[in-house]
């Protein structure tokens, strides 16, 4: 790579670092209280960014290593005093690690960015002892696509698709995993928030868990989450 292409690449590195930044930069307390009660011991977090999610779980005791594919993430995340290294995920997934090489692998908003999703799922799967987590952002009511009534996770550019219920269970059956859950991750969306008075989210939301379980088509559910186990 020449100079000039290192520089722009860096320059686009850092634009993208200052977007997530603004967007999502903080840890998500019910996202790490899920994360605690399903992990186990020690954690790969696949896609750290800036490693906010490894120096929290490593507070909490984890034993915590992070690997990204930009390297503007990877020197931030190092500072956090986590092993964290930089890895080409789409062209080598995680082959550099060995079969169950921790007890968990987690993946929050990382499959939507790659064109491999189920190759990468599934050698998460391989390096994993006992489960990998994920988070993905969900297929937005087209009302609400492009509207500035979304969450960060869902107006992301670099995003290469987003996640229907059903778009999840396919993922899974083609990646040949029996054993897993998925559920909401996060329930409000923005517009709960910015349009309907405080007293009427808790109702919505239970209303959207029930529409859950009979379509994809619902307004609220921005984030899935779900959990793959061995």
């Amino acid at each position: 790579m020449s100079q000039v292409a290192a520089h722009q690449s860096r320059m686009e590195e850092q634009q993208y670092a200052e977007f997530g930044q603004s967007h999502f930069g903080s840890v998500s307390a019910s996202k790490l209280a899920r994360i605690r009660a399903d992990a186990g011991e020690s954690v790969l977090d696949v896609g750290c960014g800036p490693g906010l999610y490894l120096e929290a779980l490593g507070s909490l005791g984890f034993k915590v290593t992070g690997v990204d594919s930009r390297s503007v993430f990877v020197e931030q995340a190092a500072k956090a005093g986590a092993r964290v290294e930089r890895v080409d995920l789409e062209r080598e997934a995680l082959s550099r690690f060995t079969e169950g090489a921790f007890d968990t692998v987690l993946m929050l908003d990382i499959l939507e960015h790659v064109s491999n999703d189920i190759e990468l799922l599934e050698d998460a799967l391989r390096v994993c002892r006992k489960n990998v987590i994920i988070t993905v952002p969900a297929r937005m009511s087209e009302t609400f696509d492009k509207s500035q009534l979304v969450f960060g996770s869902c107006v992301d550019p670099t995003h290469l698709r987003y996640y229907s219920h059903s778009d999840l269970h396919r993922l899974f059956d083609e990646a040949t995993i029996k054993n897993y859950k998925i559920d909401v991750g996060l329930r409000f969306d923005p517009v709960l928030y910015n349009i309907f008075p405080k007293y009427l989210r808790y109702p919505l939301a239970f209303l959207n868990r029930a529409l859950l379980k009979v379509s994809d088509r619902n307004l609220f559910a921005t984030v899935w989450y779900a959990v793959a186990w061995k």
